[in-house]
């Protein structure tokens, strides 16, 4: 729990000290809850500087996909049986990923066309 903390005091004083501080892919590897701070701060010109919200928006354009590997544990982790039995092909390109989850193109067992979004 304290590592926590001290990780949450480490991103805001990220986001409100110099712009050249900020580091994207920190945000990103700390969770969803830091990415979504991080964009909440992005449109608050009147917080930050100009600089750091610049730097900052770039996490609604921008995100580290998640490898194949990770997509399809937390597929096989968080879908329900009847789901992972019915899914019988994905496509390991991805075909959209953003901070909140990750779409891959699928087959079903009936032949249809799907899209599966996990959620990080």
């Amino acid at each position: 729990m304290l590592a926590r903390i001290w990780k949450f005091i480490a991103l805001f004083r990220m986001i409100f000290g110099h712009a050249d501080r900020v580091n994207l892919e920190t945000i990103q590897a700390s969770g969803l809850l830091a990415v979504k701070i991080a964009q909440m701060y992005a449109v608050r010109a009147d917080f930050l500087s100009p600089a750091t919200c610049q730097k900052l928006q770039s996490l609604y354009e921008e995100t580290t996909p998640l490898s194949w590997d990770e997509y399809f544990e937390i597929f096989q982790s968080g879908a329900c049986e009847a789901a992972r039995a019915e899914v019988v092909h994905f496509e390991k390109e991805c075909l959209a990923a953003a901070s909140l989850g990750q779409v891959h193109r699928a087959s079903l067992r009936d032949g249809t066309r799907v899209v599966v979004k996990v959620v990080k």
